[in-house]
């Protein structure tokens, strides 16, 4: 009969599709990162860090600090601007 020859066929397809499916898949993963990574210069990012590696440092902090600061530093410049806006205005 012609569908026991061709049931071994289709099973060993079929048998075979995930781990083709697994395949496509890595590659396109693959090509997603190398096009991620060109258009985000990331590369050339890495390549002055490396250069310039000595001038840089790594260091903890304090997230409610860093926002506490911010926070300070905008309040001053709105002072200030408004400070401005008052003298101008007199």
């Amino acid at each position: 009969s012609h569908f026991g020859c061709f049931l071994p066929l289709l099973v060993a397809l079929l048998y075979d599709f995930p781990k083709e499916v697994k395949e496509w898949v890595d590659l396109m993963q693959k090509d997603l990162i190398t096009l991620t990574d060109s258009s985000s210069g990331i590369e050339t990012l890495k390549k002055i860090y490396r250069k310039h590696r000595t001038h840089f440092s790594v260091e903890t902090n304090n997230a409610r600090e860093l926002v506490a600061t911010a926070a300070g530093n905008i309040e001053k410049l709105l002072n200030n601007r408004s400070q401005a806006l008052k003298v101008s205005v007199i």
